[in-house]
């Protein structure tokens, strides 16, 4: 995947492109977590702390437009990690006998040169498809490719709901309602979906969605087995755990965990499957002198372009687990404006060098195996 300088990362990660999504209306926001507490205590002054944890207070929003910073994926990761993989034609997984145990769903796991990994699975909608949608955890709301729910004929909720502000662009977003779908075997609950522009094409070749951690909670966990390309709901395997926090609002969900970068911390970092590169904020890499081994990057956002650095992460850990050293973006506001300071995402690049990673929503763990 390695190119000359600009390194261009198109579309890589759909959080490196994940942007706020500012609804048209809202309301005071309230957090709430299982359990009622962060873990290890990320001090309550600390001014990196993730959007959903910091605008979700007593304060009023500046307007109804403003209530919220939603995060939403903006932008696919598969493009050049795909193309750099080699992977050509039909993304889809194969499909899993019918006497798979039920709650178990197949997925392709994408790996690129630098552990990147995405995790594709099978989804119905309406009785149609399957379509190739992303499981991922770090989007607080399911997402949908625009052309697909145009030609699906789902129910308009809004067709104009919100801003999505990227890196460095914006654009109007809608929300459809879907009623009946699937993801391999399981069925999933009716959902309003964010409808973003993903991919112009429609079929197999291309990521039509992302079901998010709003989706995942409502089945108490997601255990992602990365060697066998298998998820399981509801399943939570003994290992190493550490204490996140679940913040819900307005059917969104997030995970967040702490994290300690080169002895310090703990700051908050999204758990996100769907961001095929983990991120720090630039104020936590020039804070600590994070060393950089690629000065630009190339940010495909939706519309626009941005540039980031890469750098290197020596020694980081999350609760008592030690995370593997690694390469992270820096970004200015990886999560946000409403989210500056010192802040990341922990992606798939370190989280698929485990075997084992489950989302524990409802005791508010992760787990982490080799």
């Amino acid at each position: 995947m390695a190119r000359d300088q600009p390194h261009t990362v198109a579309a890589w990660s759909t959080h490196v492109g994940r942007s706020r999504l500012v609804p048209a209306t809202g309301r005071r926001a309230v957090a709430t977590t299982e359990p009622g507490r962060y873990p290890q205590g990320v001090p309550s002054g600390d001014t990196g702390k993730h959007p959903m944890m910091s605008t979700m207070s007593s304060r009023r929003p500046r307007s109804r437009r403003a209530a919220l910073a939603r995060l939403v994926a903006v932008s696919v990761a598969s493009a050049v990690l795909l193309a750099a993989c080699g992977v050509a034609g039909s993304l889809l997984p194969p499909a899993l006998p019918a006497r798979a145990p039920k709650g178990e769903i197949a997925v392709r796991v994408v790996r690129g040169s630098e552990h990147e990994a995405l995790l594709v699975a099978r989804v119905r909608i309406d009785g149609k498809g399957p379509f190739p949608f992303l499981i991922d955890t770090g989007a607080a709301i399911s997402a949908i490719n625009a052309p697909l729910a145009a030609a699906l004929h789902l129910g308009v909720v809004r067709r104009r709901s919100g801003r999505l502000q990227g890196a460095g662009c914006t654009s109007a977003s809608g929300t459809d309602r879907v009623t009946r779908w699937r993801v391999g075997q399981v069925s999933l609950p009716p959902i309003d979906v964010s409808t973003v522009h993903l991919s112009s094409s429609t079929s197999s070749d291309a990521i039509q969605g992302l079901l998010g951690s709003d989706l995942w909670y409502r089945f108490s966990s997601l255990d992602i087995d990365y060697r066998s390309g298998l998820v399981r709901l509801g399943v939570v395997p003994a290992g190493p755990s550490v204490a996140v926090r679940v913040v819900h609002q307005d059917g969104q969900v997030v995970v967040v965990a702490p994290v300690d970068v080169e002895g310090h911390g703990p700051y908050p970092f999204v758990v996100d499957t769907g961001a095929s590169q983990s991120v720090v904020s630039q104020d936590l890499a020039s804070t600590f002198h994070l060393h950089q081994v690629r000065r630009s990057v190339t940010i495909d956002a939706v519309g626009c372009t941005s540039k980031a650095s890469m750098v290197q992460v020596g020694h980081w850990t999350s609760g008592a687990v030690t995370l593997p050293a690694g390469t992270a973006l820096a970004l200015r506001h990886p999560l946000g404006t409403s989210a500056p300071g010192k802040v990341g995402i922990l992606g798939s690049n370190e989280l698929s060098r485990f075997a084992d990673v489950t989302v524990d929503y409802a005791a508010g763990r992760l787990i982490l195996s080799h």
